[in-house]
């Protein structure tokens, strides 16, 4: 056994919590055990944003002295992947508009998705905000498909409605008018 703790009853040491346990102090007749905030994940202070690790529920954050509360061990999202995410959805609502603000949100869902995935390749952001940025990234790609066939279907509405009316109507006033230049029908 190593003797990194103090000599003594040793089922009254502390021991450090697993993922959703807590550790015990004294007999299980003291109440319940204080709860490490969390060593599977990076955990951040909701008041002044600084890393809480090792720290137990109840304990006071070492930047802002704000106590540490259960609420607090969810992971900090990026704001670049909450963007692309919220651009990603707004492009398919966007390629419903005549198609121009679905391209401009689609591209900036995909500029700001990507942005996250080379942060966290880098080991600059955090890997939680991955998923996000890859979902609203796969929609921006989505959502831009979709504006810019949107933009080819309005065209060739435009085109084909003007190739066939137009010599229609030409056609039409040839007819009813023809031109000085053509003999006019022999009347019987």
């Amino acid at each position: 056994m190593p003797e990194d703790h103090p000599p003594g009853n040793d089922s009254q040491r502390e021991e450090p919590a697993t993922a959703g346990s807590s550790f015990a102090t004294g007999s299980a007749a003291s109440g319940p055990a204080p709860q490490l905030v969390s060593s599977a994940r990076i955990v951040y202070c909701t008041h002044c944003g600084s890393q809480l690790d090792g720290l137990r529920i109840g304990d006071l954050c070492p930047s802002c002295g704000q106590p540490v509360g259960s609420a607090q061990t969810g992971v900090k999202t990026n704001g670049r992947a909450i963007a692309a995410l919220v651009l990603g959805v707004c492009s398919f609502v966007g390629c419903m508009m005549y198609a121009i603000p679905g391209i401009a949100c689609g591209i900036l869902a995909i500029v700001f998705g990507n942005q996250v995935r080379r942060g966290v390749a880098s080991g600059e952001m955090h890997a939680s905000s991955l998923g996000m940025a890859n979902a609203g990234r796969t929609c921006g790609i989505v959502g831009l498909c979709l504006s810019l066939l949107g933009i080819v279907l309005i065209i060739a509405y435009f085109v084909f409605i003007f190739t066939m009316l137009i010599p229609t109507q030409q056609q039409q006033m040839q007819q009813n008018y023809p031109s000085p230049t053509q003999p006019a029908p022999a009347s019987p």
